[in-house]
C-alpha cells in the first residue's frame, strides 16, 4: 500500500514540477521578447504599418499618434503609442487611456473578433528625449 502511495506521490510531484517549469519558461520567453523592445529595434525592423491615427494635443494636453504594427518583432499584432511632452503621471495616464479607448474601437468595430493589450515597456526616443512612447502586443481577448 505504501509502494502505491510513494507512486502517487511522485507523480503528483512530477506533475506540479511539469506545470511550474511551463509557468516559468513561459514568463522568461516573454521577457526575452520585451528585452527587444526599444524604439531603435521598432524603427528598424517593424515596417509593416497597419494604422496611424494622431490625435491633437486640445483632447488630453499632448499630441498623442497610436500607430499600430503587423509582424513586429515576433509579435503578430504590435501597438505603439507615442507622446510629445513630459515623462509624467498624467501625460502617461493619458497614453493608457488612448490605447484602452483605441482597443475598444477595434471591438466595437469587430464585434466578433475582440482584442485586448498587454503592456510591454515604455521607452524614449533617442533623438528625440522629449517624445515618448509605450508599447503594447494586442491579442485576442481572452475573457
Amino acid at each position: 500500500m505504501s509502494r502505491v502511495k510513494t507512486n502517487k506521490t511522485a507523480i503528483v510531484a512530477l506533475c506540479c514540477a511539469t506545470v511550474l517549469l511551463s509557468v516559468g519558461c513561459r514568463h522568461i520567453h516573454r521577457r526575452i521578447k520585451v528585452c527587444d523592445v526599444t524604439t531603435q529595434t521598432v524603427e528598424e525592423k517593424c515596417k509593416d504599418l497597419t494604422e496611424m491615427h494622431a490625435i491633437a494635443p486640445t483632447m488630453y494636453g499632448v499630441p498623442i499618434r497610436i500607430i499600430r504594427l503587423g509582424n513586429c518583432l515576433s509579435y503578430e499584432d504590435f501597438l505603439a503609442v507615442t507622446w510629445r511632452g513630459d515623462d509624467d503621471i498624467v501625460n502617461r495616464t493619458a497614453v493608457k487611456l488612448v490605447a484602452l479607448q483605441y482597443i475598444q474601437y477595434l471591438n466595437t468595430a469587430n464585434a466578433p473578433d475582440r482584442k485586448s493589450i498587454i503592456f510591454l515597456k515604455q521607452d524614449v526616443f533617442q533623438t528625440d528625449p522629449n517624445l515618448h512612447v509605450i508599447f503594447y502586443e494586442i491579442l485576442p481577448y481572452s475573457g
